[in-house]
């Protein structure tokens, strides 16, 4: 998981993925973008969440497929904060 200025939000995708089953990493760094995909592809990580405040604001996170490059959005609710 990749949080764009979204540490809290991203935190709350982790923890709903969790209780799901998912195993979850997330990046703590605050990488920019790009290093934290490369990280990601060094790490052979098939799927990455990125989450950035336009994300948050729409109600919804990116899964991004690391091996065909797809973009999927997938509806998240944030307001619990």
């Amino acid at each position: 998981m990749i949080p764009i200025n979204t540490q809290k939000e991203s935190l709350l995708v982790a923890t709903s993925l969790r209780k799901q089953g998912f195993k979850v990493e997330f990046e703590m760094g605050n990488k920019k973008i790009g290093k934290a995909l490369d990280k990601a592809n060094k790490g052979k990580v098939h799927n990455v969440i990125i989450i950035g405040e336009d994300e948050v604001r729409n109600n919804e996170f990116i899964i991004k497929d690391m091996i065909t490059g797809e973009e999927n959005r997938q509806s998240f609710v944030y307001n619990k904060l």
